[in-house]
């Protein structure tokens, strides 16, 4: 789990979840970190590459490019959020967010890669 929050208005802010992506397949066989970067619903960042603030260190978009993280953008709303509680609100924002995203993606990618003849 990693989150990198970007700009925002001082109440609403950017943020971009990582969350691993689990290397099962789909009913067909296909495995879901295939599944995410060919159909083009994955394998890309929004973040920039590098190793300063807002920026996506190499590694991470290694993993993100194969599949094996999803990347998720979302907008958070902070008012009646304490200092003393943002770290557990993006926690507990990252988990909801992430796990409707993957239960999304395998329903969309449940027959990715099916072919007749």
């Amino acid at each position: 789990m990693k989150v990198h929050v970007l700009d925002g208005d001082g109440v609403r802010f950017q943020v971009v979840f990582h969350r691993a992506v689990p290397a099962a397949a789909n009913v067909i066989g296909v495995n879901y970190r295939q599944a995410l970067v060919n159909s083009g619903l994955g394998g890309a960042s929004v973040l920039a590459e590098g190793t300063g603030p807002g920026q996506i260190a190499s590694a991470e978009l290694a993993q993100i490019r194969a599949g094996e993280v999803l990347e998720v953008t979302h907008e958070i709303a902070t008012s009646g959020v304490g200092m003393a509680n943002v770290d557990a609100y993006l926690d507990a924002t990252h988990s909801s967010v992430t796990d409707h995203c993957l239960a999304e993606l395998e329903r969309r990618l449940r027959f990715f890669g099916a072919t007749r003849a």
